[in-house]
């Protein structure tokens, strides 16, 4: 899973931008991004996965949580 997932973290980082891997997909992905700012600070891991928490996603299932989902 980490190599397939640093495939396209490379492409991504090549092309300059950020987006979901096209369908068919081996599994589902999260993807967050905020800007920097000075006056609030470095953003920690807490955010985001509260954000994807919240998101319910049909692909993320809550029970994986603590292990790698099923691929």
């Amino acid at each position: 899973m980490c190599k397939y997932a640093q495939e396209w973290a490379t492409t991504l980082a090549e092309q300059g931008r950020m987006a979901y891997r096209p369908a068919p997909r081996k599994c589902g992905e999260s993807i967050y991004a905020i800007s920097y700012d000075p006056k609030v600070g470095k953003t920690g891991g807490k955010e985001p996965v509260q954000y994807w928490y919240k998101m319910g996603s049909k692909e993320f299932k809550p029970e994986w949580y603590g292990s790698e989902p099923p691929v």
